[in-house]
């Protein structure tokens, strides 16, 4: 279970990385907002290898 500042903080960076709607986010469950911020942070790790 995540904490309420570890979620702020991957929502945030979710809504920076997407550019969607943060109320979207807040209705996800914790587990799957912890699997699509690994998801887009490995992209992110990916881009900086290019």
């Amino acid at each position: 279970m995540l904490s309420n500042l570890e979620r702020d903080n991957i929502i945030q960076f979710l809504v920076n990385y997407f550019g969607v709607n943060r109320f979207q986010l807040e209705e996800m469950s914790d587990h799957s907002l912890e699997n699509t911020y690994e998801f887009a942070y490995s992209r992110t790790e990916m881009e900086s290898y290019f």
